[in-house]
């Protein structure tokens, strides 16, 4: 966890951070490497990605057989990220689709360039992109604000020696619980609903949960992180504490913009 020298110890247990292990996670290279995670096979970006994606549906399973001694790659991490996050904002595009396809109708003839321009610019102000930009925003700012009050959290706790890239790895592969909220929200966006004038106040509401749920899963699996991979003596209080001071945060911020925009 802290990259001490353990060599010449006799007890698999590191007396800088006080992490305890097994040796044969040090000793065996075949342990080195993950199967599949993202960070540990950039041959095979697309595959590795989605096998990433699909083994976080099982945080247990997914924290107890990724290893502290199994090397981080910061770079690898920020670019699994930076994909999460980008894709997240599929929902946003879908009801900018959708409501071109809307106002479709209002226009004669064959669709042009200049058309179809003033129909995404029309489009762009009659649809819920605002706010739905705004919660696609929350959950990756909410695991930015994690990752700091995680680092604040650790040095009141004197465990500052612990290298932060643990703490980064347990947060980026928490986060991509935003990637599904996204595309949950471009289906809703996409699937046809049956009042027409509530269409709009439907999908600001299933928006809504979807990123309340990304929200609590993201600290769920962030609880499994730290009880099996960083192998905290109360994991789960140590979570929830930060959870509080973000949600306190997050709770503020989007109260000034609401006040903001009245």
């Amino acid at each position: 966890m802290c990259g001490y020298n353990l060599r010449g110890l006799i007890d698999p247990r590191c007396p800088e951070c006080g992490f305890t292990f097994l040796w044969v996670e040090l000793l065996d290279p075949s342990r080195w490497v993950h199967p599949y995670v993202f960070e540990h096979h950039p041959r095979h970006n697309v595959w590795s990605f989605f096998r990433t994606l699909i083994g976080g549906l099982r945080p247990g399973r997914f924290w107890d057989s990724l290893m502290p001694s199994q090397p981080s790659h910061p770079g690898r991490l920020r670019l699994y990220c930076a994909i999460v996050v980008v894709l997240s904002f599929v929902g946003l595009v879908a009801e900018l689709v959708a409501t071109t396809v809307e106002i479709r109708p209002r226009y004669g003839g064959p669709a042009t360039l200049e058309i179809w321009k003033e129909m995404l610019q029309l489009a762009w102000q009659e649809s819920r992109v605002g706010p739905l930009a705004v919660m696609a925003l929350i959950p990756p700012a909410w695991a930015l604000l994690t990752y700091w009050t995680m680092m604040i959290f650790g040095t009141s706790m004197h465990i500052a020696k612990v290298n932060p890239s643990h703490v980064f790895r347990c947060v980026v592969y928490c986060l991509d619980v935003c990637l599904w909220c996204g595309l949950f929200v471009a289906i809703a966006a996409l699937l046809p609903m049956s009042a027409v004038n509530s269409r709009d106040g439907m999908l600001l509401v299933l928006a809504g949960w979807a990123t309340t749920m990304a929200v609590l899963l993201f600290a769920y699996r962030m609880c499994q992180a730290y009880r099996l991979y960083m192998r905290f003596r109360h994991p789960i209080a140590t979570v929830v504490a930060t959870q509080i001071i973000v949600a306190l945060v997050v709770v503020n911020v989007l109260l000034f913009w609401i006040v903001s925009r009245r």
